[in-house]
């Protein structure tokens, strides 16, 4: 038998940006008389935060721990309105090539030895309702860390299909356009938030 159900009682943080919790996991254990007993077993188990910082346009800053990932630096002057983006980083990410989503210029790397400290998931989708034929093809990612998930959706152009729906639902937090010329508009973004149901 699988039992799903978990609770997790603030535990401790520890002065960093990482938080400790009691997490309380049932387990089944067969007795005699084939009768089941359910048990919590307790262990202690550090919970990531991710900080995310809105630079303007599609471009935001996720902070995982020491880790920087700028999303999608947009060019000077590409977006009225908008100051030049300068930005400090260990890694740019450009959901696709078009100006206003991969100045990759304005964002500083610091070289750092190691790997990214999350793990990530890609969807290509179109950046338009003709299957890409007008602009091409976009990436989503969604970040895991911890026990966070966060997506970036970049320019989505069209509704999401079912196994898309699927990859995104239940996220802590999304981050998608809503423009209604070269992304989707607000009554899709609604539709969107609708089917996958993030917490934010």
């Amino acid at each position: 038998s699988r039992v799903d159900a978990r609770r997790e009682v603030p535990f401790r943080e520890d002065g960093t940006n990482q938080r400790w919790y009691r997490v309380m996991t049932p387990s089944v254990r067969s007795a005699d008389g084939g009768l089941f007993i359910l048990e919590m077993t307790e262990r202690s188990v550090q919970m990531e935060k991710i900080t995310l910082h809105y630079l303007g346009h599609a471009c935001f800053r996720l902070d995982f721990g020491q880790w920087r990932t700028v999303l999608d630096p947009y060019h000077d002057g590409m977006v009225p309105g908008l100051p030049p983006l300068h930005a400090e980083a260990e890694e740019v990410l450009c959901s696709h090539q078009h100006d206003d989503h991969n100045f990759t210029q304005a964002v500083h790397l610091n070289h750092v030895r190691g790997f990214a400290p999350y793990e990530m998931t890609t969807l290509t989708v179109p950046h338009d309702g003709d299957g890409g034929r007008l602009r091409g093809m976009n990436t989503i990612r969604i970040f895991r860390y911890g026990g966070l998930r966060v997506a970036h959706l970049g320019d989505l152009g069209r509704p999401l299909t079912a196994e898309e729906t699927e990859a995104l639902s239940g996220l802590d937090c999304m981050l998608l356009p809503v423009g209604g010329y070269y992304t989707i508009d607000a009554q899709a973004a609604k539709a969107v938030v609708d089917v996958t149901r993030p917490r934010v």
